[in-house]
């Protein structure tokens, strides 16, 4: 049972099975975030119509949709652009379990939050560089700009030399990094060398770690989060079940611990409801899944 492994796939068909018990179903994760302003000021923002955001005394952003978009600014170059002394004023920009939202920043880049994340960033960026400061997971698309864009984490800095990128902070004392498209660089906190990585490579900043360890492999688990796909490629179900509980807002247990370390290989919708990866696990493992209101038992049958 350990070393086993199953496919499992979202399908049209219903099935009805005697080790399946089905309560009302539990839907996905919504947008929804928490925009914290100057003096800790703090503004709900849901999906909605497009309503004004006031985001500092002089600027107005609109949320809609589910994305916070901030109003553009003049090019880097523009003459209006020549302020000897820059005021950086902050927003931080918070999700929760069963969350995701998305922002677009004044230079244009736009940024995908996933659930229980927080990013800090300026209203408008300085003159030389872009900064922003991750806790969490967030698909990167950095706009052209002769600024470099930096990503900072509790464990290093990414540069990005115009880019497509995942960040993941979820694991403890990692920051782990998948880039798409373009050229980035690395550099860990213990390090000031700058290591850059490929497309189609992921990249582990360790926490304390003088090195980054850089690997080849196939991004699409990696960021098919993004793209709305939950993929998982012979995955455990413990670490499953922990990205399930924190995008559907559930509590799933286990009967005995022995079950956490089945392994799994499979895709499914993120926006659909929980059941069809339930029925799936239930149907290629006989074990036995419990749901009452959102408290899931996974157990032998």
């Amino acid at each position: 049972i350990i070393t086993g492994g199953w496919y499992f796939s979202t399908s049209p068909q219903v099935e009805t099975l005697n080790n399946f018990t089905l309560g009302d179903a539990i839907q996905p994760g919504i947008p929804k975030a928490t925009l914290i302003l100057a003096e800790n000021n703090k503004q709900s923002l849901t999906p909605t119509y497009p309503i004004p955001v006031k985001v500092n005394h002089s600027t107005t952003a609109i949320a809609q949709n589910g994305t916070l978009i901030y109003p553009t600014t003049p090019n880097i170059n523009d003459t209006l652009h020549t302020k000897q002394n820059e005021t950086i004023e902050n927003n931080t920009l918070t999700t929760e379990q069963g969350n995701e939202f998305r922002v677009t920043f004044e230079d244009g880049t736009t940024v995908h939050l996933n659930y229980n994340t927080e990013i800090r960033y300026p209203v408008k960026f300085s003159k030389t560089k872009r900064i922003v400061y991750l806790k969490g997971e967030a698909y990167f698309k950095i706009a052209k700009d002769s600024r470099p864009f930096y990503v900072i984490t509790d464990q290093g800095t990414i540069k990005q030399y115009g880019t497509e990128f995942n960040v993941n902070t979820f694991i403890p004392k990692r920051t782990e990094v998948a880039l798409v498209k373009g050229s980035i660089s690395i550099v860990s906190k213990e390090s000031a060398q700058e290591q850059f990585i490929k497309p189609g490579q992921l990249a582990h900043i360790e926490q304390n770690g003088n090195n980054v360890s850089i690997y080849d492999v196939d991004l699409t688990p990696y960021v098919a989060w993004n793209e709305g796909r939950l993929i998982f490629e012979n995955r455990t179900l413990e670490n499953i079940v922990e990205i399930l509980e924190h995008w559907y807002n559930v509590n799933i247990s286990f009967g005995t611990p022995e079950l956490k370390q089945l392994r799994f290989t499979g895709n499914m919708d993120r926006y659909a409801t929980i059941t069809p990866i339930l029925k799936a696990i239930a149907r290629t493992t006989n074990l036995q899944i419990n749901i009452k209101d959102r408290e899931i038992l996974i157990t032998d049958n």
